[in-house]
């Protein structure tokens, strides 16, 4: 027979647990109690197998609660039965003693049914008993000889979700803490909305090799014995070794960087915590001749001198996808104001859900690498026959190429093979300009770029730009931004006292 207290200050919850008991012939609720004081008098007479209590009560913190029952050895397991998932119970639960730390919107009367059998296997016997009191003790006898790891464990790489497998979450859990129970390897917790994990400990004696060998041997029982049950591939991720318990979710924090490197080895399950910093930047893709015949390749294997780097350097997986995105957003941005393929197709572009989706949600560097480039071939094609069918695009490119040179009417309407009445009608729709304050404007886009080098002239941004002289160039490079040319270049700290 199970002997259990319940020790809970809200009456409908108390009542609940108990309910959950009544009619299981193997296990017997002694009393309920709804102060936890009252709870430890009846136990300092009253000896039971199993208590079970909330966190935060009226009287005496659970946690507190808890740590006595322990130091006066009042009962061999216990039971947390909590609304907070928060990391700061959860380590403190581990200190105090606890054998289980179930959450309230997660309990059920399996569950419940379940843990308190699995509790009181592994704390029936003395020895056993024993070695509780000794690994919780508050002295921290043991403590002073061993350091703990935190291991993130999930279940196919990046899918938390679980909604692949035909076992539901609580049961994987169960199954887990049956496991990590029953080989007395760690302690394990899933706490709501996060990853499941377990803190272990190795004994400080040994060195740093022989540390990681133990601890790869408790993963390995896991594995194993999870094999049994469900057919798809736990990823576990390391933590740094540590001594003071007080923060755990910074080391739970580098267990999932650390568990992200399944995304470099997808064919490795192991992976700890590198603590050097790396800070990187993936260059822009080259846009200027992405749609010339070779440009497509070129940018390819940016790309994949990119994914490299970060493969061989373990790069910041989010961070890689999010310059990824970024690179191609910027690619198409460049692309389509130099192609001038119209601003429709950048706005189509960008409004494609697809494009950070298919990037974000690969699972492995090789398929970011196919996905990204399947992005950038679509683009190059879609951008390409955008092109081929624009009427105007012959007419931007000869601007583009003949900024410098006199260019009449005549050359863009013979370039489009277009009347000078449709041509100028068709211009104006499309940039809301005239063919020659487009020019006008394009000429002085390029002589603001120039005039950031000290080292040219006027007359020389003049002549490169096709203005018939600098005067001219000044008064045009007025009325289209507003500035001298002097007032632009004091701006940018560029003082050389001409205009």
């Amino acid at each position: 027979m199970i002997r259990i207290i319940i020790v809970d200050d809200e009456v409908l919850s108390r009542v609940g647990i108990r309910s959950f008991f009544d009619e299981e012939r193997d296990i017997e609720v002694v009393k309920t109690f709804g102060l936890a004081a009252e709870a430890i008098v009846f136990l300092q007479k009253n000896r039971v197998d199993i208590v079970i209590t909330d966190i935060e009560m009226a009287d005496i913190n659970g946690l507190d609660f808890i740590q006595t029952i322990r130091e006066q050895d009042l009962a061999d397991g216990v039971i947390i039965v909590s609304c907070h998932s928060d990391f700061s119970y959860a380590q403190r639960a581990i200190e105090n003693g606890t054998n289980s730390y179930v959450l309230k919107h997660n309990i059920s009367k399996e569950a419940l049914l379940e843990e308190v059998r699995r509790v009181y296997a592994a704390t029936v016997q003395h020895e056993e008993s024993v070695h509780n009191k000794v690994l919780y003790s508050k002295d921290k006898i043991i403590a002073e000889n061993c350091v703990y790891r935190l291991v993130v464990i999930k279940f196919n790489s990046f899918d938390s979700s679980l909604d692949t497998h035909n076992i539901e979450r609580p049961m994987l859990v169960h199954l887990l803490e049956e496991i990590v129970a029953k080989y007395r390897i760690g302690t394990l917790f899933a706490p709501y909305a996060k990853e499941i994990f377990a803190v272990f400990q190795l004994e400080k004696s040994l060195n740093q090799k022989k540390r990681d060998e133990q601890l790869k041997e408790y993963l390995q029982i896991i594995e194993k014995n999870m094999s049994q049950y469900i057919n798809e591939k736990l990823i576990f991720g390391i933590s740094e070794e540590f001594i003071n318990k007080d923060n755990i979710s910074f080391y739970y924090r580098q267990a999932i960087k650390a568990v992200d490197n399944c995304f470099y080895a997808p064919s490795d399950n192991m992976f700890f915590y590198d603590s050097g910093e790396k800070d990187f930047l993936i260059p822009h893709f080259t846009w200027k001749s992405f749609l010339d015949p070779d440009g497509l390749k070129i940018v390819s294997n940016e790309l994949k001198v990119a994914l490299v780097s970060a493969t061989a350097n373990k790069w910041d997986v989010v961070q890689v996808k999010s310059q990824i995105i970024q690179n191609i957003s910027i690619l198409l941005y460049k692309v389509s104001n130099e192609y001038m393929v119209g601003k429709q197709f950048e706005y189509d572009w960008n409004s494609l859900k697809t494009m950070p989706l298919l990037i974000s949600t690969s699972t492995t560097v090789d398929q970011l690498e196919e996905n990204a480039l399947k992005l950038l071939s679509q683009l190059w094609n879609e951008c390409s026959a955008e092109l081929h069918h624009d009427e105007l695009s012959a007419a931007f490119r000869y601007i583009d190429q003949h900024l410098k040179d006199k260019i009449t009417l005549d050359d863009l309407t013979l370039a489009c093979h277009m009347s000078a009445p449709s041509f100028c009608k068709k211009f104006k729709e499309r940039t809301g300009q005239t063919p020659f304050e487009f020019i006008n404007i394009s000429r002085i886009e390029k002589a603001k770029t120039m005039l950031k080098n000290k080292n040219y002239s006027l007359w020389d941004i003049s002549e490169a730009t096709g203005f018939a002289n600098s005067n001219y160039m000044i008064r045009v490079f007025k009325k289209v931004t507003g500035q001298t040319v002097s007032e632009y270049r004091n701006q940018l700290g560029i003082h050389d006292g001409k205009e």
